[in-house]
């Protein structure tokens, strides 16, 4: 309806987002299944996916994914993997978490998309920055335990703009020291992960190889295992990766206190699956980069 309560059009659509059934009245929408664009002025109608188009008719994308060798096991051409009620595909190359059980076994395939930029007034090599994130992210979530095994995709860019940045990404922001609290190296709000010049300098050197897959698992929805507001059992906080750095041995390799447990990484995907991934509630991360980039532009 509108705003004189005017009643203007509902949709219904299949599983793959073919309408189904359409009321009457005035269509002002051009963005249905998925949010995404429908269009007609091809012999099928189709979805623009950003990366590929999405023909809704068959349940396929019109060309193979880009990314076609990080999942061998799926059909190229397949929207969600043909599991389109647990799956969503936001931009025509990845769902971020896959669940599949073999027997007893669980596997657990994990992507995260993202952005880097820098905020601070320190200049630093940012691809250099970004190829560290990510082959510690994926170090540090690719591991395989009894009854359990967990992979992660990385696939960050280095960005100029907030007009390079789309809503689902992961946006890793490096920000001035000056603005963390003494002792701290970094926080999460939602997908924002801010990063102090300390962390990212020690993260190019490989000084420090957790403190950013620490702060990915905040917008996972994990909370600190020293912590009271943590709820799940862990056997050893000691050698965990969501124990805060303060919270460790002052005589160990902070380095080793990067293991995650099988009910952590459960939690993560049932919050996938629930759509509550980030446990920061009531955070507009849109206003929070514009604040961030108006900052920047002001130096």
């Amino acid at each position: 309806m509108d705003r004189w309560h005017t009643y203007i059009v509902h949709n219904n659509f299949g599983g793959y987002g073919l309408p189904k059934a359409s009321s009457n009245g005035q269509e002002v929408n051009p963005f249905k299944y998925g949010g995404k664009e429908l269009s007609s002025d091809l012999s099928l109608s189709y979805y623009d996916f950003e990366a590929r188009m999405q023909l809704p008719a068959l349940g396929i994308f019109q060309r193979p994914d880009p990314k076609a060798r990080e999942f061998p096991s799926i059909n190229t051409y397949s929207y969600c993997g043909g599991d389109p009620a647990n799956r969503v595909d936001k931009n025509g190359q990845e769902w971020e978490i896959e669940k599949t059980n073999i027997g007893d076994h669980t596997n657990v395939n994990m992507k995260i998309t993202g952005a880097l930029l820098n905020l601070s007034n320190e200049t630093f090599d940012m691809e250099e920055l970004c190829r560290s994130i990510t082959e510690q992210l994926e170090n540090v979530y690719t591991f395989t335990m009894d009854g359990l095994s967990v992979s992660m995709n990385v696939d960050i860019k280095v960005v100029q703009s907030l007009n390079d940045i789309i809503v689902s990404d992961h946006v890793f922001s490096v920000i001035n020291q000056s603005e963390f609290d003494v002792g701290s190296l970094a926080k999460t709000k939602g997908y924002d992960i801010l990063l102090g010049t300390v962390v990212a300098n020690e993260t190019i050197s490989g000084d420090n190889q957790r403190t950013v897959a620490h702060e990915v698992g905040h917008s996972g929805g994990l909370h600190d295992v020293n912590k009271a507001e943590n709820y799940l059992t862990i056997d050893d906080p000691s050698l965990n990766l969501m124990t805060q750095i303060y919270a460790l041995s002052p005589n160990m390799d902070k380095n080793t206190a990067s293991l995650l447990e099988a009910n952590q990484v459960l939690r993560i995907v049932d919050n996938y699956y629930n759509g509550n991934l980030n446990y920061t509630k009531g955070l507009n991360q849109r206003a929070i980069r514009m604040q961030n980039w108006e900052k920047f532009n002001q130096r």
